[in-house]
């Protein structure tokens, strides 16, 4: 399994722009999966 520009693109929209995390999960039966986490700012 390789990487494609969808999983760079994924990657620095996440985590360049967005200043999140981004991981991934590949298997050859299910494909990719994609985790997104983003921290929350308190507005105080």
């Amino acid at each position: 399994m390789g990487s494609g520009i969808g999983t760079l693109a994924i990657k620095l929209l996440g985590e360049k722009y967005l200043h999140g995390k981004v991981r991934f999960e590949s298997t050859q039966d299910k494909g990719t999966t994609f985790y997104f986490s983003h921290p929350i700012e308190s507005t105080k």
